[in-house]
């Protein structure tokens, strides 16, 4: 499950600098996270 944070730390900062590739879901606090739709547009 995801955890969620009001700020991102430093060490967040740092881990989201790294990263080649990532995913955003977004949602309001009476919604679910939107995950892609297709999922074959992730293969690589």
């Amino acid at each position: 499950m995801a955890q969620r944070y009001d700020e991102l730390s430093d060490t967040h900062i740092q881990f989201i600098g790294r990263q080649k590739i990532f995913f955003v879901g977004t949602a309001t606090a009476e919604s679910r996270v939107n995950g892609p739709e297709n999922r074959d547009i992730l293969h690589f």
